[in-house]
């Protein structure tokens, strides 16, 4: 049965990752898996990560049942991701690699819990380890056919590159993730990519491309469907365009993030996010942005009162 297990959704929340990454879908004849599978991957889309993973977890339970390494293989995989999303690193990280043992006994590709496993070590281990593992992934990836993860790989080591100022291997891996990307329609790959070349641009003090790239950035995120990411790449975009002399830039990706945060229903995040809109002098925000501002702050529910204090009762 095609399509049992949909490619996850969401990214990988983890500033040093950020892979979107799922394994291909198995066929499966067992229609109880079926329905297990199908509700977990709707549950993660449409509710949580957290609400999906026990659905998950009696997924991958019944595939090993059933001795079916391929869904087996699959179903971890996804599990791995809600276990990073809910931010049970550890316990993903052994979820990734057992679903690269499985899909690697059925004869599948194990791009997809590679490239998680190499995101996770760099949040777990460091650079060293997530090094290792993104050489195998991108091996793996390119063996596969899957631009979008060899893409995400290279991202990840520009990352690292960055991470130790060495800006040449960065740009080189930033344009060969770009190459690999082609014209294939990969909004998140190509999301991940910008970000990268936005942090690049801003190691070489290139702030105004730095700030450009960031809001592609959310714009692409937005297009993928990955919305909690969206605010904090336009909270990006904002910074980098104060530093390179251009407020009102600042104050207008300050107001999308704000946008984006109130959609999500994040309330507090897109009032902070207006405060330091209000917090600018008046010549450097535009008018209209300010008043903008002010109207999305005035449609914003309140924030929650103070917990009344302790206080001990008259002696």
């Amino acid at each position: 049965m095609n399509g049992v297990v949909r490619p996850a959704l969401a990214a990988l929340l983890l500033t040093a990752a950020g892979c979107r990454t799922a394994a291909p879908a198995p066929r499966v004849s067992d229609s109880e898996l079926a329905k297990l599978a199908r509700t977990a991957a709707l549950t993660h889309r449409r509710v949580s990560a957290a609400r999906a993973l026990p659905l998950y977890r009696a997924a991958l339970d019944r595939a090993q049942a059933l001795g079916d390494p391929e869904a087996a293989g699959a179903l971890a995989h996804n599990l791995a991701v809600c276990q990073a999303e809910t931010g049970d690193l550890a316990a993903a990280l052994k979820s990734a690699r057992a679903a690269r043992r499985d899909l690697e006994r059925a004869g599948k590709s194990a791009a997809d819990p590679l490239a998680l496993e190499a995101a996770l070590l760099r949040a777990l281990e460091g650079d060293a380890a997530a090094e290792a593992a993104a050489e195998r992934a991108l091996a793996a990836a390119r063996a596969a056919r899957r631009r979008d993860l060899e893409a995400q790989m290279r991202a990840l080591r520009a990352e690292i590159a960055i991470a130790r100022a060495d800006l040449p291997t960065a740009s080189a891996e930033v344009s060969a993730a770009r190459k690999a990307l082609g014209k294939e329609d990969a909004p998140a790959a190509r999301a991940r990519v910008v970000g990268v070349a936005g942090r690049l641009a801003e190691s070489r003090g290139q702030f105004a491309a730095a700030a450009a790239a960031y809001a592609l950035e959310a714009e692409g995120w937005g297009r993928a469907g990955l919305t909690r990411r969206v605010p904090t790449a336009f909270a990006r975009a904002a910074e980098a365009a104060l530093r390179a002399g251009n407020p009102a830039l600042a104050a207008e990706r300050r107001l999308d993030a704000a946008r984006s945060y109130a959609g999500q229903g994040e309330a507090a995040a897109a009032r902070a996010m207006l405060e330091r809109i209000a917090e600018m002098t008046a010549e450097t925000v535009p008018p209209q942005i300010r008043a903008e501002a002010e109207a999305l702050a005035a449609r914003l529910p309140p924030p929650p009162d103070p917990a009344p204090p302790d206080f001990a009762p008259d002696e």
